[in-house]
């Protein structure tokens, strides 16, 4: 099989052919560098670079970065050799928590031991909070154990679902009695909600959770979503 250089680090999923170009550059002297997570990591502390390896864009970054750098056809080692040393250098040496810099022969010119802040590289981009979302739900029965569900008619994953109606403000009220005060808070019922056998419908997953956790269904059947 003829690899090429344009074909690997062109691939949607650059990372998935790590392997592959191991053994371009092994067994037939292909100039592709190997950029799995040791090897990002050697090079962002080398290098100081502010990328987020975890994204294909950093890596592919990086790729060109040592194609041109590392396996230029005027260096004289293989580039076989050269991945294995980089991919060993940073399992065994520039390892995630305390790296061997001592030992490490890239230490004189490394940007991040100058700087001693190994420990920030490579950078990790702060994940995006997931939001949260509430909602009160009614949870109610008739006479024949049916329970109060209203099929979701609008798009998305849970069209065509169903799940317990949600309830929203509709009015309060004080009472005063002789010897005490109520107050009412009434709760408007979602419409199009109906008394439906939950074991002959699709429920949503959070739906047949709440209604497990009720005692209204026995747990172990697989919802819907």
């Amino acid at each position: 099989v003829e690899i090429h250089h344009a074909d690997i680090v062109t691939k949607d999923a650059f990372w998935e052919v790590e392997s592959v170009t191991i053994y371009a550059s092994v067994l037939d002297g292909e100039r592709v560098p190997v950029v799995d997570g040791n090897v990002a990591r050697v090079f962002a502390r080398y290098w100081l670079l502010e990328d987020d390896f975890r994204k294909q864009q950093a890596r592919e970054k990086l790729a060109g970065r040592l194609a041109r750098e590392m396996f230029a056809p005027r260096r004289r080692i293989a580039p076989g050799d050269l991945n294995q040393a980089m991919m060993e250098l940073g399992a065994l040496v520039c390892t995630p928590k305390n790296p061997n810099c001592a030992s490490c022969p890239l230490k004189n010119d490394c940007q991040a031991r100058r700087a001693g802040t190994q420990a920030d590289y490579p950078v990790r981009t702060p994940r995006k909070a997931v939001p949260t979302r509430r909602a009160t739900v009614a949870v109610a029965t008739d006479a024949q154990g049916r329970v109060l569900l209203v099929r979701n008619s609008k798009g998305g994953l849970l069209k065509g679902l169903w799940e317990l109606p949600t309830l929203a403000p509709a009015c309060a009220h004080v009472q005063v009695f002789s010897h005490f005060r109520q107050e009412l808070s009434a709760l408007r019922v979602a419409e199009g909600a109906e008394f439906v056998d939950p074991e002959k419908v699709p429920l949503a997953t959070a739906t047949r959770r709440v209604l497990e956790k009720c005692g209204l269904m026995a747990p172990g059947r697989k919802a819907a979503r």
